[in-house]
Formats: structure tokens, sequence, C-alpha cells
């Protein structure tokens, strides 16, 4: 298992969840992936970041991220192995990219089409009350940041767009990457006006 610290959640910046088909996804090269290598899968989901958002295959969850990962486990951003991290950060930190000092620079879970399916099935049943139900005991202290009431309002928006995407990926059999960092950034750069 894992912790990932506040500070580098917020580093990380935006986050986006792509649905992909099981053609562009090879397991077996990605579970003994180096970092070069996952950063080229990265490049592959970004260079058809537009392919997918026209199909509604991706979706951006911006920062909320963090915050609805801590709403679906332990109130931290440690990893598990609950259907409700298979949502965000998963289970492992296999195929996140670190920096030569060891800091996280791109974290990347992959879910194969039976994770989609449990996650999706855990979040079906969460809606807006059950969601603030787990907002509320998290513990400023452990965030490294004092959540605000447009903090939830925020997350619980992402969040049920997600459980949505979750429920039609799973529907269709679709691997699920999450990314933040990379091309979550400059995806949604590319994707605001004037640019």
């Amino acid at each position: 298992m894992f912790l990932l610290s506040g500070d580098e959640a917020r580093r990380c910046g935006r986050g986006a969840h792509y649905a992909i088909p099981a053609a562009w996804v090879n397991p077996v090269q990605l579970d003994g992936a180096s970092p070069g290598q996952l950063r080229a899968f990265i490049d592959f989901l970004d260079d058809r970041f537009r392919e997918l958002q026209a199909d509604a295959w991706v979706l951006m969850t911006d920062k909320a991220w963090h915050l609805i990962h801590r709403c679906l486990t332990d109130g931290t951003l440690d990893g598990g192995f609950t259907a409700g991290h298979l949502c965000v950060l998963g289970s492992t930190d296999a195929w996140w990219i670190e920096r030569e000092d060891g800091v996280v620079d791109w974290i990347v879970n992959l879910l194969d089409p039976d994770e989609v399916r449990e996650a999706a099935g855990f979040v079906t049943g969460i809606d807006g009350t059950e969601l603030r139900r787990r907002y509320d005991p998290i513990n400023a202290a452990e965030c490294d940041y004092e959540p605000w009431e447009d903090d939830f309002e925020s997350a619980l928006d992402f969040f049920l767009q997600l459980r949505e995407f979750f429920g039609r990926a799973a529907e269709a059999g679709r691997w699920l990457v999450f990314v933040a960092g990379g091309p979550a950034e400059s995806a949604l750069a590319a994707t605001r006006p004037g640019n």
C-alpha cells in the first residue's frame, strides 16, 4: 500500500478518468513498464483525448479527485483494497511515475473491466447524502488543508458525474485509467477557450 501526501496530491493537479477499449491495453506490457513506457501510454491517451471526449469516454475530475478518494475510503489518501479505493487512486502505485528524487510526478491507476464493474457497483449505492456523511468526519489536520463547504459541493458534482461514468464504462466493458498530472493538465488546457 501507499500513502500520498496532500502536497503531492496538490502538485499532481487536475485529474482525468479515461474509459478505453481493451484493444488499447496490453496488461502484460504495463505490468513491468518502465517510467518511459508509462509516459508513452499516457501520451497515447492524451493524443486520443479529443476522440474520447467526443464520445463522452473521458471525465475531467479537476482537483476534486483527492476529496472524492477521501470520501470513498477512510478519509485519507492511502491506498487500499476496497471498491472505494479502486475509483481514484487504486490499490497500487505500480503505475505511478516518480521523479529522480522519488517525488510523485504523475498518478496512474489502471482498472480492468472486472474492477470497473466492482467500482461501479460500489458507487451506485452512494448518493449526495451518503457522500456528505463520509465527508463530514474528514480530519482537516490529516488533509494538509482545511476543507471548505465549496469543496464538498464541487466534489459532489464531480462524484455524481463519476458515478454515472463508471456505470457506462462497466456496461461497455471498458478499461478505466485515472491520471493526475501529465495529460490531465495538458488536455484541460487545450479545451480552455482561447487555447
